[in-house]
């Protein structure tokens, strides 16, 4: 399928909303729209909101401790689906666009919530950064192929600002 006007509107948005990140080291954002092509709901990697620990109180948590933020941040894809989830709204059929590859625990919660398309920018892709990772996003491809969810990878060119005009 190819990538639409939208597409990379909602892709610039995921750059947008990853500037909200509470993690120093990892920012990613993303943004899930409807059937209607309208959005449902964002997310950044944040701890959930009911810890009521405000961007400054987390960077200190991380800078005190920086294995703080494995156990207790959340990640983009999931606080996403949590918003959506606690206002009501299905994601069935939905469209969650993202700054980063999924690891495979967010693919599981998206297939699960009937996340029918995947749309990714290359642009924060990291080979060496990223090995740790591997693992997660093999199994990620796996669990999207086996959800039937269509994951589509854009370059970074495609997301420019100047090639949405």
């Amino acid at each position: 399928m190819a990538i639409s006007h939208d597409d990379r509107r909602f892709l610039i948005r995921c750059d947008e909303v990853k500037a909200m990140s509470h993690d120093p080291h990892r920012q990613v954002g993303v943004v899930i729209v409807g059937t209607e092509g309208t959005v449902i709901a964002e997310g950044t990697n944040a701890p959930p909101s009911a810890f009521g620990l405000n961007h400054l109180e987390t960077q200190m948590e991380i800078s005190n401790d920086p294995s703080w933020k494995y156990f207790m941040l959340e990640h983009a894809e999931r606080n996403a689906i949590f918003s959506a989830h606690n206002r009501g709204i299905s994601l069935a059929g939905a469209t969650m666009y993202g700054s980063l590859f999924p690891c495979a625990d967010c693919a599981r919660a998206m297939v699960a919530v009937g996340i029918s398309r995947v749309v990714v920018s290359t642009a924060d892709n990291d080979p060496r950064r990223d090995e740790k990772w591997r693992d997660h996003y093999k199994y990620a491809r796996l669990v999207f192929e086996l959800g039937g969810v269509s994951v589509e990878l854009v370059e970074r060119s495609d997301t420019t600002r100047s090639k949405v005009g």
